[in-house]
């Protein structure tokens, strides 16, 4: 039977570069993929086959990175926080899923994080904060911030309780008006009493202590 001649012919991604010597009654083909990739091939596969095999890699990369965000700040932020509260490996696991921290299910997958973040402010110089630092990742429980922020709303930093509210300092000074400073001196240097320290005014004050 005649073998029709393939040479310089194109099938899907494979360019036909020269026919080979026949294998087990079997007709061969070298080819040259769009990839760049040499390789051989049997006429019986060769109307079947796309590519060298690289058109199905890079069709499995789509799939698992469809954000193109691998590599970016925002990407890192979301992967961080999967590894300490899911992955008991990480050095940081103790402090958070170790404790009970969890990640939200919506947010396991980044695009809805991505999405969220984009939503409400999220700024390559601004870090993820818990509103509650013994609560989830979750969107009613996170916001962006500053680094100082941030670090004014660690466990270790006192949370102050009046007329069922409780905040940090940082976030009292913001309701009240009144400097942080302030607020610190009242509270740990003079005793004053919580309700003092947060409704007079600097202004009106007749008891402030020097």
């Amino acid at each position: 039977m005649q073998i029709l001649n393939l040479i310089g012919k194109k099938i899907n991604m494979l360019t036909i570069i020269e026919q080979l010597p026949n294998k087990n009654g079997r007709t061969y083909w070298r080819y040259k993929c769009d990839c760049g990739k040499i390789g051989t091939i049997n006429s019986s596969c060769i109307y079947r086959t796309i590519s060298c095999g690289c058109f199905r890699s890079s069709k499995a990369r789509q799939m698992h990175t469809t954000h193109n965000k691998k590599g970016t700040r925002i990407y890192n932020v979301h992967n961080s926080m999967k590894q300490r509260c899911l992955n008991p490996k990480s050095k940081n696991y103790s402090n958070y899923g170790g404790r009970g921290i969890k990640l939200c299910k919506e947010w396991e997958k980044f695009e809805n994080f991505y999405i969220w973040a984009i939503k409400n402010g999220y700024k390559d110089n601004l870090s993820i904060d818990r509103i509650n630092v013994n609560g989830n990742y979750e969107p009613s429980n996170c916001r962006w911030v500053t680094s100082k922020q941030q670090q004014l709303n660690k466990r270790n930093t006192p949370h102050i309780t009046f007329n069922h509210h409780t905040h940090t300092l940082l976030e009292w000074s913001v309701i009240t008006g009144i400097n942080i400073s302030t607020l610190r001196k009242r509270i740990f240097n003079y005793g004053w009493s919580i309700e003092d320290a947060l409704t007079i005014q600097p202004s009106s004050c007749k008891k402030e202590v020097k």
